[in-house]
């Protein structure tokens, strides 16, 4: 039974990855969050706030441009793409792409386990979009929480 060539499957993931990369720019929590209100807004159901924020270095990036194919990559070679409408990359010719997790605008989908979660950066990303502040945020979230357990 012939083994792995771990070396060279490293190699190529990285030159996939290289490839992908001029396509791209580094997403950033407001990208993100732009992505979870055309999702939420198109009846999506979101998963749960989570406090910790996102890693994004090196792991999110956002399409500049039609990259003729998203690479299948594996493992810590992984990325997560957003996908705006603009680039013309239709839903149903994104596939074979391994562990990248893919958040399409239009119409906004993604083939991410589970529903998305919402992370505290993004939800500070939410707020400043909007011109509020985390104290402001966080005054409505309470309100919100006092309003459902006097209905129950």
């Amino acid at each position: 039974m012939k083994g792995h060539d771990y070396a060279k499957l490293a190699a190529d993931q990285d030159q996939a990855l290289a490839e992908l990369l001029p396509h791209c720019y580094p997403a950033t929590p407001l990208d993100y969050a732009q992505w979870l209100r055309v999702y939420a807004n198109a009846g999506h159901e979101l998963g749960p706030a989570v406090r910790q924020s996102m890693s994004w270095d090196g792991d999110w990036y956002i399409l500049i441009d039609h990259p003729g194919r998203i690479p299948a990559l594996f493992g810590s070679a992984a990325v997560r793409i957003l996908i705006p409408p603009a680039i013309g990359l239709p839903w149903h010719e994104i596939r074979d792409v391994g562990h990248n997790r893919v958040y399409a605008f239009d119409p906004p989908w993604t083939n991410a386990w589970g529903p998305p979660e919402v992370h505290s950066d993004v939800m500070k990303a939410l707020a400043f979009e909007h011109g509020l502040t985390v104290e402001m945020l966080a005054a409505m979230a309470g309100q919100l929480l006092a309003s459902e357990r006097d209905t129950a």
